[in-house]
């Protein structure tokens, strides 16, 4: 959305990444309608449950970026794990609402993200995505990601 700024110059809004530090009741209801509706294996509820417990990790954050109204429009969830005797970042659950795509927001939190691991010394980053989402493939090799072919194992206990 443009805003006029004084002079009558039209200033394009900028997304404003932020790591979510303590959540309201409302940026959790917004969350458990953006994530479930980007990821179909996602429920309400479990946002509910995992967001708090990723804010309180000391190995994750959850990074929001909001609408002009302050309402949580995007976001993501960073990791760092041990793996191969090093550290490796992980972006996980990556999720804009619909309404609020291709206004930058995605692009705000990945830049942002990066960052966020580069401060740690983190040296790979990777994530995953489904084949569906060719517009976010597009975001992230924009960014430099390339496609790295691996097997993909879950087990649901």
């Amino acid at each position: 959305m443009n805003i006029p700024a004084d002079g009558g110059e039209i200033v394009r809004f900028q997304p404003q990444p932020e790591v979510l530090v303590a959540p309201t009741d409302d940026d959790l209801q917004r969350l458990s309608e953006i994530l479930p509706a980007a990821f179909s294996s996602i429920l309400a509820e479990d946002v509910l449950e995992f967001i708090p417990m990723a804010v309180d990790a000391d190995s994750a954050d959850v990074v929001v970026s909001r609408d002009q109204q302050g309402s949580v429009v995007s976001v993501m969830l960073l990791n760092i794990d041990f793996g191969g005797g090093k550290l490796r970042g992980k972006i996980d659950d990556v999720a804009t609402d619909e309404q609020a795509r291709r206004q930058g927001h995605a692009g705000a939190l990945l830049d942002f993200s990066l960052e966020w691991f580069r401060a740690r010394g983190i040296k790979k980053v990777a994530l995953t995505s489904n084949d569906d989402r060719q517009p976010a493939h597009q975001l992230y090799f924009s960014r430099g990601f390339e496609i790295h072919p691996t097997n993909n194992f879950q087990l649901t206990l």
